[in-house]
């Protein structure tokens, strides 16, 4: 066996550090070096609380010694000393517009101060709490979130005192609150081992979080919003999933209790302060311990970072606050020349008044590629693209072909995770390609090809023009190349004299986003197959490019989030996709109060013995039973979830050709009875594009399926016959069902009638809002 050698280095850096004294002054042996870290002394008992600004230049501290210190967060220097407690100081927080901050105390009393002159604005109090022990500001600043040692969350008008409502839900102590970026939800940690996430509006309980032993210390949002970390005296950290409230992650590698936890604003490093003295920072991606700061000789009481994470800040029960350099910052810089060992601690000794501390470092070499963020095993994503025409001629024509080939390649470490393509370049091509393609997770030196493909529009303009694809990964470790190229465009040699419906009007002019109709709980499965694996299955043309955009109308004008809309298109779409994302990815996502969408645009197909239909997915073949995926299969699945009502769309028919169901170019067949039992029920409501054997039709006209090209534009306003700006499910059936019907008749002189299923006047449920227009 071969024996490899390795030489191991342990560098000792020596660097000046600022301490600062209770009366402000600089050690003047320190010559006013840049450090590793600084000390901030000014309390005479425990420091129990930190806040930092909202512009990040001062500094607010609270303890055990009934006052509060704000502080220059760049000099050190003591700004001023607030004092009105006669309790000690457990909670502050800044409010969003940097003007006021708020004290909370033992002393069960809130005071607002100003936070420009220290003067006291108003404090208030009521029988409703007992001791205050956390407090947060709303981040519209509407609102002020008091926890006490009575079990109840108080919300309160921070600008008259008057309580705006107060919620119940915890049976001990209320240790630690956060609202959410957005500000609609809130989360509480509790001693009675739970944590809540609330509606602060509505006094809701979304969720109730279980998982901890022990008391919970501390809360955070990430700063999307999705994820939360709590730490607790059982010794752990957890990372929940806020959409799902499923346990993401718990860090166990804890010595003792975990009292304070944050997020670096870029959300890709987690911080804790411990009851053993140490400052840990984690990478919240893996969980993995990164670097331990040894310096406070007492428990650490409350952690935060600076606002572009190159330091964070530690209070502890030593009386101490200290401003720690870390040595990562959120944006991409380049890579640093080495981060500490995740093994090893960064210790800062304590040292006598006329020497400087001594700071040991270990370090290991990062991989050149990596971003300036301490990930251990991190993606390297490379890749290629190559750009084709149908006849080779090297020039796009109208009406020909073309195509993309997107190879990607991870060559580092780690998983590339939800890799995207992104497309720009001129109009005419980012209608036909779209300007970007999920990719998906990335392995560890694994491989991908993506082949984006469609047909040019015949009239094009004859010019020169411009495509570009980037990479994106979800954590920033994207390739910094472009790749960009120029082709020449020009129109078909012949052009049919019929008139065209324009392409650059109507439904493919995305609706701007409707930023006032949000459904945070809402949830979307968006699935189009044009092309099939197996070449003897006719194309459907235009199903991927209506299911794309079926999804960024969900997105925009249908409130659902965009983080909540699952699109899957072409080879995407396997029998075991379907199977996964209907039966497995809705179920553990979906609460009674979601509302679920589910459309597909594809190829269908009828059992010829007993009718029952059939879903073709990309992989499928009609004459074979078992690849193919059984519409009353994901009735079923559907109708299990525990929301009240589903809407699926299906841009499919069933056009009844032949014993295996022939389908024929330009026809989707799906056959629909609405003698379903599952449909009968009246949870599940489909729109279909056709009823009975009729054929659902592709317009070329417009380079839509029919009946999506009227569902856009009836979602976009046109179906809104009340004229209240909301578009119902009723409406929009009138309006396709008409649309359709017509057009079918006067352009494609053949019948084709959508249905709505079950009878919406027979069963008549509450109102299902499709989409909201202003």
């Amino acid at each position: 066996m071969k024996t490899i050698k390795m030489a191991m280095l342990l560098l000792v850096l020596i660097m000046p550090a600022y301490v600062y004294s209770a009366d402000n002054k600089k050690d003047p042996s320190q010559n006013g070096e840049k450090t590793d870290f600084r000390i901030f002394k000014g309390h005479s008992e425990e420091v129990l609380t930190i806040a930092l600004s909202p512009d990040g230049r001062m500094l607010a501290s609270g303890g055990e010694d009934e006052i509060v210190i704000l502080w220059n967060v760049s000099t050190g220097e003591k700004i001023r000393t607030l004092k009105g407690h006669s309790g000690h100081v457990t909670a502050l927080s800044f409010s969003p517009a940097n003007q006021t901050l708020a004290s909370g105390s033992k002393d069960k009393k809130i005071i607002i101060w100003d936070a420009a002159t220290g003067e006291k604005i108003k404090d208030f109090s009521d029988d409703s709490f007992d001791a205050v022990l956390s407090i947060a500001f709303s981040p519209d600043g509407k609102s002020l979130a008091v926890g006490s040692e009575e079990e109840t969350i108080t919300l309160w008008d921070p600008e008259s005192g008057k309580t705006i409502r107060t919620l119940k839900g915890h049976s001990d102590e209320v240790c630690s609150l956060a609202f959410s970026p957005d500000g609609k939800l809130l989360a509480s940690g509790s001693g009675d081992k739970t944590i809540i996430i609330w509606n602060p509006v509505t006094s809701e309980i979304r969720n109730t979080l279980k998982g901890h032993k022990d008391t919970v210390n501390s809360v955070a949002f990430s700063p999307d919003g999705r994820v939360l970390a709590s730490g607790s005296e059982d010794r752990t950290i957890a990372l929940w999933n806020i959409a799902s409230g499923e346990k993401i992650n718990m860090l166990t590698d804890n010595k003792d209790s975990v009292q304070s936890v944050a997020f670096s604003p870029d959300g890709m490093l987690l911080v804790s302060g411990n009851e053993d003295e140490t400052v840990t920072i984690w990478d919240a991606q893996t969980g993995g311990k990164l670097k331990i700061l040894s310096g406070h000789k007492d428990m650490i009481t409350s952690v935060i970072f600076s606002l572009d994470g190159s330091s964070l800040i530690s209070a502890g029960e030593d009386r101490n606050i200290i401003v720690w350099n870390t040595g990562y910052r959120t944006s991409f810089a380049g890579p640093p020349a080495s981060v500490p060992s995740p093994a090893a601690p960064l210790s800062a000794t304590k040292a006598p008044a006329n020497k400087i501390p001594e700071v040991k470092v270990p370090t290991v070499k990062t991989p050149a590629f990596a971003p300036n963020l301490p990930v251990l095993a991190a993606p390297e994503l490379m890749y290629d693209v190559r750009v084709d025409d149908a006849n080779g001629n090297g020039i796009f024509e109208g009406g020909e072909t073309i195509k993309v080939t997107v190879n990607i390649e991870n060559r580092g470490k780690g998983a590339a995770e939800a890799v995207e393509i992104l497309v720009s370049g001129n109009n005419s091509l980012i209608y036909c390609l779209g300007n970007s393609r999920v990719v998906g997770d990335v392995g560890p030196g694994s491989k991908k090809d993506v082949i984006l493909q469609c047909t040019l529009p015949t009239r094009l303009k004859a010019e020169t023009a411009h495509i570009s694809l980037e990479l994106a990964e979800q954590r920033g470790y994207s390739p910094a190349e472009i790749k960009s190229f120029t082709v020449a465009m020009k129109p078909a040699d012949i052009i049919k004299t019929e008139h065209i419906i324009s392409r650059h009007i109507d439904v493919d002019v995305v609706p701007a986003k409707n930023s006032n109709f949000r459904r945070d709980n809402s949830y979307a499965l968006v699935i189009g197959i044009s092309n099939y694996r197996d070449k003897e299955i006719p194309p459907v043309k235009y199903a991927k490019s209506d299911a794309e955009k079926f999804a960024k109308y969900l997105e925009n004008i249908g409130g659902v989030p965009a983080k909540n809309i699952k699109l899957v298109t072409d080879e995407m779409v396997t029998k075991g996709d379907i199977e996964a994302y209907i039966e497995d990815w809705l179920p553990r996502r979906i609460k009674k109060d979601s509302e679920v969408f589910v459309y597909y645009a594809g190829h269908g197909t009828p059992d010829p013995r007993t009718g029952e239909a059939y879903i073709v997915p990309y992989d499928g073949n009609p004459d074979y039973k078992s690849k193919l995926y059984p519409l009353k299969r994901m009735y079923a699945s559907l109708n299990k979830l525990p929301s009240e009502q589903v809407v699926v769309m299906l841009d499919s028919c069933f056009s009844g050709g032949g014993e295996r169901g022939v389908m024929s170019q330009g026809t989707r067949p799906v056959s629909l009875s609405v003698e379903n039992p599952i449909l009968a029920g009246g949870k599940v409501f489909v729109l279909a594009s056709a009823s009975g054997t009729q054929i659902s039709s592709d317009f070329d006209k417009v380079k839509h399926g029919l009946f999506t090209y009227y569902l856009l534009k009836g979602m976009k306003g046109d179906a809104d016959e009340d004229m209240n700006d909301k578009i119902e499910l009723q409406e929009l059936y009138k309006y396709v069902k008409h649309n359709v019907s017509e057009t079918a008749s006067s352009e494609l002189n053949r019948e084709q009638m959508p249905v709505l299923l079950p009878d919406m006047e027979q069963h008549r449920p509450a109102a299902i809002e499709i989409t909201r227009v202003k």
